[in-house]
C-alpha cells in the first residue's frame, strides 16, 4: 500500500515552462482524505519555495536544497549547516575547475559574487529568489549559515565540475543538478536522508513509499523507497537506477498520471 508520495520539482512534476497542471492540487487533497501523503523535494532554497510554489507548504512537507532542509506544515524541522572551513575548502576545490561559478546557498539567501556573468545570473534567479551580490565570498561565510555549495558549470556539469569534485573526500556528496548545475552538500544530508527523516516522523516505510525523479541528484529518493519512478524525459544514469519509467514526460503530467494510476484515484 502507497502512504507516502515524493516528487522532485524541476524536470519532473513541472512541466517545461516551470507550470503544473489544475488537476494536481485537487488530486493530492483527495489522495491526503485517503491517508497517502504527498511531498515535493527540490534542490531550491527554501525562501525560493516560499515565493514561487507556497501553495505546497500547507499539502505536507518539502525537501528543499537537495535534502539540506526539510519542511513539514509550513514548520522547518532541519537544516543542514556546513562548517565555515569547510565551505573554504569546497570553493578552494572549485575554483581549480575551469568555468565553475560558486554560490553559496544560506538560510537568509542566496550568495555570488558581483562580477559574476550575467547569464549566470539570470539562471540563478529562476531558481533562487533572494541574492545577494559580495565582492567576497568570505563576508557571507561570516554571517549567514551555509547549509549548500552550488556552482554554475559554464561546461557541462556531470562531465566537468561532478568528475573533479567528486573526489572532495568522504565528507561531502557531488550531484550534478539540473543542466548547468552542480551541487556539493554533506555526505550525510541529500534528499534520500531527508526522506528518511519523514519517514520517520511519519511512520511511513519505504515499502509504503512512491519517488519519482529525473536526475542524479533524486537517487537518494530512489534508495529508500519501493516504487522508484524515473520520469520518461529524465536522465539515462537515473533511469538505470529506478524500478519504473513514467510513460509519460513531465510536459505530457507524466507524474500526475502515474499517481491516479498507481492508487486507482479518479478525479471527477
Amino acid at each position: 500500500m502507497i502512504r507516502l508520495i515524493v516528487s522532485d520539482l524541476d524536470g519532473t512534476l513541472l512541466r517545461s515552462d516551470k507550470t503544473y497542471s489544475e488537476k494536481l492540487m485537487p488530486l493530492i487533497d483527495k489522495l491526503k482524505k485517503r491517508g497517502i501523503a504527498f511531498a515535493i523535494a527540490t534542490g531550491r532554497a527554501i525562501y525560493t519555495v516560499q515565493d514561487q510554489f507556497s501553495e505546497f507548504l500547507d499539502k505536507g512537507a518539502v525537501i528543499c536544497e537537495n535534502g539540506s532542509a526539510l519542511l513539514m506544515d509550513n514548520k522547518i524541522l532541519h537544516t543542514a549547516r556546513m562548517d565555515k572551513d569547510e565551505i573554504r575548502e569546497i570553493l578552494a576545490a572549485g575554483s581549480n575547475v575551469a568555468r565553475l561559478t560558486p554560490v553559496l546557498c544560506g538560510t537568509k539567501c542566496g550568495y555570488v559574487k558581483s562580477d559574476s556573468d550575467p547569464e549566470i545570473i539570470r539562471s540563478l534567479k529562476k531558481f533562487c529568489t533572494r541574492l545577494e551580490f559580495l565582492d567576497d565570498l568570505e563576508e557571507a561565510i561570516m554571517s549567514d549559515s551555509i547549509c549548500k555549495v552550488s556552482f554554475w558549470d559554464g561546461i557541462d556539469p556531470l562531465k566537468n565540475g561532478y568528475e573533479r569534485l567528486r573526489f572532495l573526500g568522504p565528507r561531502f556528496k557531488a550531484y550534478p543538478s539540473g543542466e548547468k548545475w552542480l551541487d556539493v552538500l554533506l555526505a550525510d544530508e541529500d534528499k534520500g536522508s531527508c526522506l528518511r527523516r519523514l519517514q520517520a516522523i511519519t511512520g511511513v516505510t519505504p515499502e509504503e513509499t512512491m519517488c519519482f525523479g529525473d536526475h542524479m541528484n533524486d537517487t537518494g529518493l530512489m534508495e529508500n523507497c519501493r516504487y522508484s519512478y524515473a520520469i520518461k524525459n529524465a536522465h539515462p544514469d537515473i533511469k538505470k537506477t529506478c524500478a519504473f519509467e513514467t510513460r509519460l514526460t513531465n510536459d505530457e503530467d507524466g507524474v500526475l498520471y502515474t499517481m491516479m494510476e498507481m492508487t486507482g484515484t479518479r478525479l471527477d
